[in-house]
Order: structure tokens, then sequence, then C-alpha cells
């Protein structure tokens, strides 16, 4: 799959959402059948809250909610969390499915929108097949917002290394919560959907058919967001404030002519105005005064926090729950990451340059203002993976950055080959080793994990691995062709 002119055909333009979609979808299916039920973090809450929320539970009290007991079940299946141990320990079902009982939940003060869209599906399903099919719904919504980033991606006049960038961002630690029911793999997706539909439609002029299309993109992407977590609604303001630095006074004077834009513009407002009430008005139950670092001052956790700033780059790499990454994914990572953001700090200029500088701010700056603000009610909370929607934006900005510094050329297109390769390597590496931990636990090897089994998911060890082998190597291909790789001949000519 080539470059599509913006002005082609409809159906050529939608096959740059339908493949990212696909390929997401898959890959990220895997993580949810490779992942044992409730091996995610906070998994349990979320599974427990958007049961609450289907049966118009909207809010509690003391943190605990009325579900039936087979969603309260979601507590007693983390058994392996914090023990180097297979998921072989989880419990087998038992008791009555419909006894109704509390269950605690954590998530209380987040928006009841991403919660209802996943927990209506426990209404027609009573056993284990409720979280998967919650987990299929979330896998679902991010591959939508997915295939939405890289379809306005590609209306840009270059924008090769700008989806290199999106494809860095889309890290191990995304794909992984992407396939469970937690709205951080949202809010990280659709913060990448919002900011490149924002940016194309602020730098590109749009027909008709393209504003009705980008404004459903910017209406469902922000709205999205702003259902995650309420700190999202701050990443909403960050991308309005790098979107407009980079807007073209010309492609902003057609758009607010279009009715389509003016339409989502409104009801974008609302639903924003909407969340900013439920987070305004809704009660935090799930602090912990006992936590680590409570009752510490502001300055002691923001100093605590910046002084560690680096160190959570893992976590929005790849931290599965209490396990980590094998090394070569972080490396790999680390090297891409700081590759893409340095060679754009090197070239680029203007408006991009102060955009870079924002962002690079917001990445290291925020994290420990929020510590330190909360730190004195509920301690240190927070965690690497806070940071995958802000991430996103630096990475797709250092990727515009580079496409108007560099010319496409055999080089280009070998750094591409070599890049998608390396991610690959990565992504699978952490795919295995997480996979072997829940099959045959820490201790275990990739032998055992294969004949030994201690604990197997859906389809079995073997078929996922294969799947999602085939997957990844399939998303490789469609981004050395999606970025425009070279003719026949090009390619002729890069053998000699």
């Amino acid at each position: 799959m080539t470059y599509v002119a913006p002005h082609a055909a409809p159906h050529r333009r939608w096959r740059a959402f339908l493949v990212p979609f696909l390929i997401f979808g898959a890959i990220t299916s895997s993580w949810a059948l490779a992942t044992p039920l409730m091996g995610v973090p906070d998994e349990a809450a979320h599974s427990v809250r958007a049961a609450a929320i289907a049966r118009g539970i909207l809010s509690s009290n003391d943190g605990t909610v009325a579900v039936p007991a087979f969603i309260d079940r979601a507590n007693d299946l983390p058994c392996f969390a914090f023990f180097n141990s297979s998921a072989a320990c989880q419990p087998a079902p038992t008791g009555d499915p419909d006894r109704i009982v509390s269950s605690p939940t954590s998530a209380d003060a987040n928006s009841p929108v991403y919660y209802a869209l996943l927990g209506w599906v426990t209404l027609l399903v009573n056993d284990d097949r409720a979280f998967y099919a919650m987990r299929f719904l979330n896998v679902l919504l991010c591959s939508v917002m997915v295939g939405l980033a890289f379809l306005a991606l590609g209306d840009l006049r270059r924008h090769r290394w700008a989806m290199i960038g999106a494809a860095v961002s889309l890290t191990p630690q995304v794909l992984f919560l992407s396939g469970s029911v937690n709205p951080n793999s949202l809010e990280a997706t659709a913060a990448m959907a919002l900011f490149t539909t924002l940016i194309v439609t602020l730098r590109q002029p749009s027909t008709t058919r393209q504003s009705i299309e980008r404004s459903g993109a910017l209406l469902a992407s922000a709205a999205l967001l702003a259902s995650t977590r309420s700190i999202a609604l701050l990443w909403v303001a960050i991308i309005a404030v790098a979107a407009f630095t980079l807007l073209r006074p010309a492609t902003l004077r057609q758009s607010i002519r279009k009715p389509a834009y003016l339409v989502a513009t409104g009801l974008t407002a609302a639903a924003l105005l909407l969340s900013f009430i439920w987070y305004r008005t809704s009660q935090f139950v799930g602090s912990n005064p006992g936590n680590d670092g409570s009752g510490r001052s502001f300055l002691y956790g923001f100093a605590s926090m910046l002084q560690n700033t680096f160190d959570f780059m893992t976590g929005w790499i790849a931290i599965f729950g209490t396990l980590t990454a094998p090394s070569v994914t972080y490396i790999i990572w680390n090297v891409l990451v700081v590759s893409l953001v340095a060679a754009a700090f090197a070239v680029v200029r203007g408006r991009l340059r102060i955009v870079l500088i924002l962002l690079a701010a917001a990445l290291i700056l925020i994290p420990p203002i929020v510590q330190g603000t909360l730190i004195g009610s509920i301690g240190f909370i927070w965690q690497g993976r806070y940071n995958l929607a802000l991430a996103s934006l630096i990475l797709i900005t250092a990727g515009i950055a580079l496409d108007g510094a560099i010319r496409t050329g055999k080089f280009t297109y070998r750094a591409i080959v070599v890049i998608t390769a390396l991610m690959w390597v990565a992504q699978m590496a952490a795919f295995t080793w997480a996979l072997r931990r829940s099959v045959v636990g820490g201790g275990g090897t990739l032998v055992a994990m294969v004949l030994s089994p201690e604990w197997q998911p859906p389809l079995g060890t073997v078929v996922i691995l294969v799947v999602t082998a085939v997957a990844y190597a399939a998303a490789a291909v469609a981004i050395t062709r999606t970025v425009g790789g070279p003719s026949p001949r090009s390619l002729r000519a890069l053998r000699n």
C-alpha cells in the first residue's frame, strides 16, 4: 500500500484506515488471549466498574458496588500477580453466577462512558467469557482510534517519518493494555487519533466529504479521550495548543466555513464539559492514606519524581503488571525513541521547534507536578504508562519535523526497513517473555512453555505465538509499504 493522495477515491483513502485497524486489532487480540484474566494492572477494578455501570450504578460511597458473583470473581483471578508463578493458580468458577454481592473497585471517579461501552456485554454472558468479551470491545475501540490516526497521517503531503513516529509510539505497553479492560489504552490511542486528525484538519485543505470524515473523527476521539481519566482533559488541552500552533491560517479560514466542523466543535465542547463536570463532582474513593509517601510535601513529591523521570520510560515501553520485558526490548525502543527525537531537534525550525520543546517539557514536568500535588493525600501513584499519550504526541511531532527536513531516497527506505525489523524483534521478544511467565512462571524456559505448559491461553500457546508473529510481520510489511517504499526499478537499483 503506497501513499494515496487526499483527493483520491474514498475507498482507496480508507485503506489507510483499514490496514492498521485490522493489524492492530489482530495483535491486540493476541494479547487479549495470551494475558491471563486480570493479569493487567487494575483490570479487576475496571471490570467491576464496567459491570456496575451496565446495571445503572454510577458511583458508590464506600468503594464497593453490587454486581453478580461471577464479576466479583475478578478479584480472585490475579493470584499470580506478585509471585513468580504461572497463571495455573487461578480458581475455577464456583457457586451461583447470578448471586449479587458487594465488590470493591478503585475506578469510581472515572467517567462512566468508557465502562458503559464495555460493560453492557456482562448483561448477556454470566461467566469468564464476559471478561474476554469486554477485552475485545476494548480492542475494537483502540483499533478504530489507531486506524483514524494513520488515516489522518496519510492525508499529509509528506508523512513517512510521521507514520514511523506513530508506529514507535505503539509500544508493547500500549498493545498489552489494549488487549485488556483498562482505559489507559484508549487514552493513548484516542490521543493519537485526536492529535493527528486535528493536525491534518488545520494544515491540509479538505473536501466536503473529508470535512465530514474528519469532524466525526475529531468528535469521537475527543469524547473517548475525555472519558478515560480526569488527566485526559489536560491531554486534550495540550493537543489543542500544539495543533493550533502548527495551523495554516488559510486552512483554518476554509475549515470554519464548513458546517461539519462547526457542528463537531459544538458537540466536542459539550462532551468535554460533561466530562469536566463529572470529574469535578465525583468523589475519589480509591485513595490510600497508608500508601508510600503519603503526608509528604509537594516539593518532596515533585523532586522525587523529577529525579526518576527517565526511569519511568520503562513504564511506557513495557511493564506487564509486575513483569518487565527482556533487555532487548528496552534497548531497541530506547534507541528508536532517542534517535527520532534527537534527529528532530537537530533539524527542526520555526513553530515545530516550539511544539517539540513544549511537548518535551510537558513529558518531563507534568508527572512531578501531578505527583507533588497528590502525594500528601494518597502518596506515590504515578506510573510510566500514564505518560503514553504524551509520548505519542512527541514522537509523531518528531516524525512531522523529519518529514519536512529529510529528502526521500535509498537511505530513507533502508532506515525504515531497519526500524521496522527492530520493532518486530522488540515486540515479539516482549510478547514471548510475557506469555512465558503466564504459562510456566518466571523461572520457566521457552522450551517448557511449549512442551510442558502449566497454564494455556485460549487456542493454545503455539497457535498464539504463530498468529502473533505473523501479525507483527504483517505490521512491518504494511509500515514499509505505507511510507512509500521504492518501485520495482528502485529495488533493483538498491541491490546493485
